[in-house]
């Protein structure tokens, strides 16, 4: 009979190629989103500091959540030392497809939003890309 074969419960280490986030921080923004309650979500690293958002979402609350949850993991670097997030663009649509409004949010941005010098109403206007 075969030996049994020993196995470990550690998952293999997160290597990220150059020029990409480490799959921790995309992780941290997938649950923020799942928490106030957007499920249909796609994220992708597009840099070393920043990551593309496409979120299904069908209400002003919750295009209004998004926004606020993305400045404050942009401000808080995702909450991994030593990764800061600069640009996060996300793009929203509707389960039917159409659009919610597309944004490229900065640092600059995440600061303003979280520090309460820029309303959420306010960003929403002067920020939308359509």
């Amino acid at each position: 009979p075969a030996a049994p074969v020993a196995t470990t419960s550690t998952a293999p280490p997160v290597v990220t190629a150059p020029g990409t986030l480490p799959q921790n921080v995309i992780e941290r923004f997938e649950r923020a989103y799942e928490n106030i309650g957007i499920f249909e979500h796609e994220l992708k690293s597009t840099g070393a500091r920043s990551l593309r958002a496409d979120l299904t979402v069908d209400t002003e609350n919750r295009v209004f959540n998004a926004l606020s949850a993305t400045a404050l993991l942009i401000v808080r670097d995702a909450g991994v030392e030593n990764t800061p997030v600069d640009l996060v663009e996300i793009f929203m649509k509707t389960t039917t497809g159409g659009s919610s409004g597309r944004f490229q949010m900065s640092q600059a941005d995440a600061e303003a939003l979280n520090s309460k010098t820029i309303s959420l109403q306010d960003y929403f206007v002067r920020k939308v890309i359509y």
